[in-house]
């Protein structure tokens, strides 16, 4: 791309970040609601608000993009002064829009893998996508110029919205039938050891009440009934529920 075109790129980018970012915000804190209703084993309710949080994202990034759309002179305006910029980048504002858009889902998605302890697959995710899309940024760039830019990064959010999607549906189905499992079995009386991050726990209980204590130093956190202790015990400030597919050893 030449000077032109990455003044136009540069501008564009400025704009989507504005627009972006109600999504960060709402994503974070929907995920704060969800993880919590997923820690507590309300699987449906989590994902409703999931669904909430995008709906609602999705309004208010429509409202901000009629605004840019009908302002577009006067927001563009506000970074350069440059009008052949301006119009080069009136030309694409479409695009920016686009990408807003296809984000949505995705950064949701993510920031709930994230919270789920999915750090490792959304890393591992993150770098064969960009392995991928930057290849593809530069075979279509040199094409399409900053058009098959975009055309990549879409695609590429698209993709990672379908991946993620697919693996909470998956980590919702095995974790649940696994975890509520466990705690029926102490809700029966049963007692249980696992491994964490090279750390043995117990999960133990007697007549007044139910505990989780690390083995190493003794360090055992009380509660009065299995609920509360799944609910609210914390190992590394994490839920049983959050590191449940990390846990090791268990018997």
């Amino acid at each position: 791309m030449g000077t032109q075109q990455m003044a136009v790129y540069s501008l564009l980018v400025t704009v989507g970040n504005m627009v972006e970012l109600p999504i960060y915000a709402y994503a974070t804190a929907t995920q704060t609601y969800a993880l919590q209703n997923k820690a507590a084993g309300s699987t449906d309710q989590a994902e409703q608000y999931i669904r909430i949080g995008r709906r609602f994202t999705f309004g208010v990034i429509i409202c901000l993009s009629i605004l840019c759309f009908i302002c577009k002179t006067q927001v563009f305006g506000l970074v350069v002064s440059d009008e052949t910029v301006i119009e080069q980048a009136g030309h694409l504002l479409l695009w920016v829009l686009v990408i807003a858009f296809s984000k949505i889902a995705y950064q949701f998605y993510m920031g709930y893998l994230q919270g789920a302890g999915k750090e490792k697959y959304i890393f591992i995710s993150a770098v064969i996508s960009t392995v991928i899309s930057s290849i593809a940024v530069f075979l279509l760039g040199e094409l399409f110029a900053l058009i098959g830019v975009y055309l990549v990064m879409c695609g590429k959010y698209f993709i990672l919205s379908v991946v993620y999607r697919r693996q909470i549906r998956l980590l919702g189905e095995k974790t649940l039938m696994q975890y509520e499992d466990l705690i029926e079995r102490v809700g029966w009386g049963e007692e249980f050891l696992f491994e964490y991050h090279g750390e043995k726990y117990w999960i133990s209980q007697n007549p007044n009440g139910r505990y989780l204590t690390r083995e190493s130093d003794g360090y055992s956190q009380e509660f009065k009934t299995t609920y509360e202790l799944f609910n609210n015990a914390k190992i590394e400030g994490k839920s049983i529920l959050q590191i449940w597919d990390e846990i090791k050893n268990q018997f």
